[in-house]
């Protein structure tokens, strides 16, 4: 596959599928600043940081996911004895806490690389002013 067709077909999962996403998480997970681009009516959310407490929450409902998965394969013995899959509620409540998982891991990273940005902007202004103070 050639290079521009690599870069094509990245693109394409990357506006398809990623962005909107990433626009879901940002409407639920972060705060947010609203601005337009020249011209348009729709919104360009910009994420400021994470809502206080989702982190948290997150890895609470990570324990509780994985608690009732301990729960429901210690009580696989009586759904076996009554010819169900016994092993399928636990395998629900960790497939459950695999995703909580990755929204969180998802969130925080994002968090940490917006933060990281905002400090390195703030530098950079510091430093823009610093040098017109000294007349650079």
């Amino acid at each position: 596959m050639s290079e521009k067709k690599k870069r094509e077909k990245f693109e394409k999962i990357a506006n398809e599928v990623l962005q909107p996403i990433m626009e879901r998480v940002y409407e639920v997970a972060f705060d947010c600043l609203e601005t337009y681009k020249d011209g348009t009516d729709e919104p360009i959310r910009v994420p400021f940081g994470a809502h206080d407490g989702i982190l948290e929450t997150l890895n609470e409902i990570i324990e509780h996911c994985e608690s009732q998965a301990g729960w429901a394969d210690g009580a696989s013995v009586i759904g076996f004895a009554l010819g169900k899959d016994g092993m399928r509620p636990g395998r629900q409540y960790r497939s459950m806490a695999e995703i909580v998982t990755a929204l969180r891991d998802l969130i925080k990273a994002k968090d940490e690389q917006i933060k990281t940005e905002l400090s390195s902007l703030r530098e950079h202004e510091e430093r823009e002013r610093m040098a017109a103070m000294l007349g650079f």
